[in-house]
This record gives structure tokens, C-alpha cells and sequence, in this order.
């Protein structure tokens, strides 16, 4: 449900390359590709623009917190808690909100916000995010 209503249009975005509305095969694949066979960096590229589809140039707090969220739930959603969806979402916005902070403090050159060498700094050294990038590219397949 979290993923279908909160990841899968930021996936849509991201993928979308062409910027038409649609996924085409070559899209699709392409993404496939990169989640399944690419590099590290190149998987770590396609993730950063995931959360800064416009711009692709730096994440600030809240893209970083969204992030964040969501590699805890695909990472979580088969063990997801007895508590509503909203609840879930409140409980893991406090948590993120901490790792947040020390993402920011230990890779932002101290302006509040990752430029992509920064954000990939961190996605090499956080679990939460390289477990999510393995993850991913089973919510792409059909």
C-alpha cells in the first residue's frame, strides 16, 4: 500500500526520462538495467534523482528525510508493525528525522543539503540505503 501510493510515482519520475508522461520499453529497461546489473555509482545515480527528479543537482532535509522512510519500509514491509499505515509513517518520520541529523552533520558540508558526491558518500556507508537500493528493483518488474 506505502509503496504503491508514496514510491511508485517517485519511481515513475525518475524513469520517465523522456519527460512524456509515459515509460517507454526503453525506459524501463534502461532502469532495470542499471537497478539490477549497474554499477554501484550508477544505481547510486538513479536513487539520488529518484528523490530530486526536477533538478538532479542535491537533496535538501525533506528529500533526504523521504529517503530515508522509504528505505525503511521496503526494507521493513513485509514485518510492518500492527499500527496503521499513518501511524507507521509518523513513528518512522521521528526516526529518520535523527538519522537525518547525523547524515547532515557528518557528509553536508555544513549547508544543509547533499550535492551528489556527498549523497553518495553516505549510500555507501548506510546499511538502510544500500539494502533499499538492492531492493528496488523489485518494485520495477511487472
Amino acid at each position: 500500500q506505502y509503496v504503491r501510493k508514496f514510491l511508485l510515482p517517485r519511481l515513475f519520475l525518475a524513469i520517465d526520462t523522456k519527460k512524456d508522461g509515459y515509460i517507454d520499453f526503453e525506459e524501463y529497461l534502461c532502469a532495470m538495467t542499471t537497478f539490477k546489473k549497474g554499477a554501484i555509482d550508477d544505481k547510486i545515480k538513479l536513487l539520488f534523482i529518484l528523490y530530486d527528479p526536477v533538478k538532479g543537482t542535491f537533496l535538501l532535509r525533506d528529500q533526504l528525510r523521504q529517503l530515508l522512510i522509504d528505505s525503511i519500509v521496503v526494507n521493513q514491509r513485509e514485518e510492518m508493525p500492527s499500527l496503521t499505515l499513518e501511524e507507521w509513517i509518523l513513528d518512522l518520520r521521528e526516526l529518520a528525522e535523527g538519522m537525518v541529523e547525523s547524515a547532515l552533520y557528518q557528509y553536508a558540508n555544513q549547508d544543509g543539503k547533499l550535492d551528489y558526491q556527498e549523497f553518495s558518500l553516505l549510500a555507501k556507508m548506510d546499511t538502510t540505503i544500500q539494502s533499499y537500493i538492492l531492493k528496488l528493483p523489485g518494485l520495477l518488474e511487472i
